[in-house]
């Protein structure tokens, strides 16, 4: 973001890659869990490979990724596309955590 003053529509729009990579971290730090007690793999097979090079590398290079995307499609704000884009990367990490969730709360029963 530059020094200029944003257009109204486009200032709320600084907070969605935030929300997006606080929901990569939290599904990181699920996904960890549930490969290191056993109950899950990595579902990505390119991340799989990743993992493989052990969790730091695993998060670094997740990380690295959404923050990547998010950053063009900050970029890109002006345009609706990209507004989209970035709703959709955080409506699928929302349901990404719920899904983790609902796992949490099966192995708590």
């Amino acid at each position: 973001v530059t020094g200029r003053t944003l257009p109204q529509i486009h200032r709320g729009w600084i907070y969605v890659p935030a929300f997006l990579l606080v929901l990569n971290l939290v599904d990181q730090i699920f996904t960890l869990v549930w490969i290191q007690l056993g109950h899950a793999e990595e579902a990505n097979f390119m991340m799989r490979e990743v993992l493989d090079r052990g969790p730091v590398m695993f998060a670094l290079a997740k990380t690295a990724r959404v923050a990547g995307g998010a950053y063009v499609l900050v970029r890109l704000r002006r345009h609706p596309l990209a507004r989209v884009g970035l709703s959709f990367g955080a409506v699928l990490y929302v349901g990404v955590v719920l899904y983790h969730l609902g796992f949490l709360a099966t192995l708590m029963r």
